[in-house]
């Protein structure tokens, strides 16, 4: 009766009410628990389902704040290499302006196999024809 109780004063304070002191009783509660055990917290056993229960739900609780966590300092490191100027990502192989004109010099005139002017250019067939596509919509 006695805990019952206390879980009803214990409801006002939910999570969901803004107040971390109830947070903190389910924790010191928990620890409790397990200092109460003989044996070691990681060896401990119980057949109760509820302490099973609290177990993982307090466990996946915390991976998922942990997630977060690592979310928003990976988005906040990226926005700040990006306000710094760099862009991330693989460079391109024909970034160069003159290799680019190059290639279409060489594809346009159609004297040079489309392999002679890749191995010329160390790309290949898909990033040559990407990049003239690409310098074609860019022309238009």
């Amino acid at each position: 009766m006695a805990a019952r109780a206390r879980l009803e004063h214990a409801v006002p304070n939910s999570p969901g009410s803004g107040n971390p002191s109830y947070v903190i009783s389910v924790l010191e509660n928990f620890r409790r628990a397990l200092l109460a055990t003989p044996l070691p917290p990681w060896k401990a056993r119980t057949n109760s389902r509820a302490a099973a229960t609290a177990a993982s739900s307090l466990f996946g609780s915390l991976a998922e704040f942990e997630r977060d966590l690592i979310r928003e300092r990976t988005n906040a490191g990226l926005a700040a290499a990006r306000a710094r100027g760099r862009l991330g990502g693989r460079p391109k192989k024909l970034a160069d302006p003159k290799k680019l004109a190059l290639a279409q010099q060489l594809y346009d005139a159609g004297q040079t196999d489309i392999a002679t002017i890749c191995r010329t250019l160390g790309i290949s067939r898909a990033t040559l024809y990407r990049s003239l596509s690409d310098g074609a919509s860019e022309k238009e």
